[in-house]
């Protein structure tokens, strides 16, 4: 697809669809296919150095309770994403991308292992776990897990060492 027909598209979603330039996007899409991608980026830190989630919730460091930012994500980080696979499975190449952080994980874990909230974050992963066995007509995973590093580290701009550290 050329820049301009990406453009004219992007146009039409700003006007929405203004005569003229809606025949323009028609004829376009009649030539060409438009993929589309999911990526879902979860990402939450270690918020203080040495402790996990529930230790830093327990300090009073900051004036909000960092268990309760886990806790009103709780469909991101649990469902939400095999959900909106699972509700494309009619079509043949749906596929998403999620990715999670290290830190993000080892929160997740420190909440399921203490049974917060009575042991809602208990088999958080299993929705993902889930929708990584499903595949498209192709045989390519519906649901592609893309890892990164541990503390969500822009890797090309650090040295060897520290790229170690963060796998």
């Amino acid at each position: 697809m050329s820049l301009g027909r990406v453009i004219v598209v992007m146009c039409v979603v700003a006007i929405g669809g203004a005569p003229g330039v809606r025949g323009v996007v028609q004829r376009a899409s009649a030539q060409e296919t438009m993929n589309v991608g999911f990526m879902w980026h979860m990402h939450q830190p270690q918020y203080r150095p040495g402790e996990n989630v529930l230790q830093t919730d327990a300090s009073g460091a900051f004036s909000f309770s960092v268990t309760d930012v886990h806790n009103q994500r709780l469909g991101p980080y649990t469902s939400w994403p095999k959900d909106a696979i699972q509700s494309g499975l009619a079509l043949s190449h749906l596929g998403a991308q999620v990715s999670f952080s290290g830190s993000l994980i080892q929160n997740l874990n420190t909440l399921e292992a203490a049974g917060v909230n009575g042991g809602q974050w208990n088999n958080w992963e299993a929705g993902y776990k889930q929708a990584a066995q499903w595949d498209t007509s192709l045989g390519n995973p519906r649901l592609d897990m893309v890892n990164f590093g541990f503390n969500h580290p822009l890797m090309p701009l650090l040295d060897t060492r520290d790229i170690t550290m963060q796998i």
